[in-house]
């Protein structure tokens, strides 16, 4: 009696199924494979050590409406996303603390680190600062407590520990 021998190669995304035999174990394997990962997919996706994935480090949908009593008397959130300020800081160097308040304002409010040059000149323009070129506001306070990274229209800046710490104490003066 002769056996009939069946060949099967499959590849569905990183899962793949290899059978070869008699024609009815063949299948039962097949069928079984399609179960277990049709089960899968319905499961939550996983990152490599089992938990589930963390949110992209990049930009989140915006709060409007949630913001807490303490931020929403600095911070103003529009729809877009943006970040202004309620109230500008006085002093010698007015434009870079509102900048730095900015900045503390996406890291608070949109989780916002690395936040793009064009987003920062909306909300400090939105806040009643007149912006020619943010490099030139930001500029006493690069390297000390403001991180630059990228260039020209793609730059985007991130405050250091230091920066935070200092954009804390800008708010609490002016703010509490």
């Amino acid at each position: 009696m002769d056996v009939v021998s069946y060949k099967i190669h499959v590849r569905l995304g990183q899962d793949e199924f290899n059978g070869e035999g008699p024609v009815e174990t063949v299948k039962a394997a097949y069928d079984q494979f399609l179960v277990v990962l049709a089960n899968r997919l319905k499961e939550p996706l996983r990152n490599g050590n089992g938990h589930p994935p963390e949110p992209p480090t990049g930009e989140r949908e915006p709060t409007v409406g949630k913001i807490d009593d303490a931020l929403s008397q600095i911070f103003k959130l529009d729809g877009s996303g943006i970040v202004s300020l309620n109230g500008l800081p006085t002093g010698q160097n007015r434009d870079a603390d509102a900048a730095l308040l900015v900045m503390l304002g996406f890291n608070k409010l949109r989780s916002i680190n690395d936040v793009p040059v064009t987003k920062l000149i909306k909300g400090l323009t939105q806040s009643g600062i007149t912006v020619e070129r943010f490099d030139r506001i930001i500029g006493p306070y690069v390297g000390s407590f403001v991180i630059k990274g990228g260039q020209r229209i793609g730059a985007h800046y991130r405050l250091n520990n230091l920066g935070l710490q200092k954009a804390e104490e800008i708010a609490k003066m002016l703010f509490s």
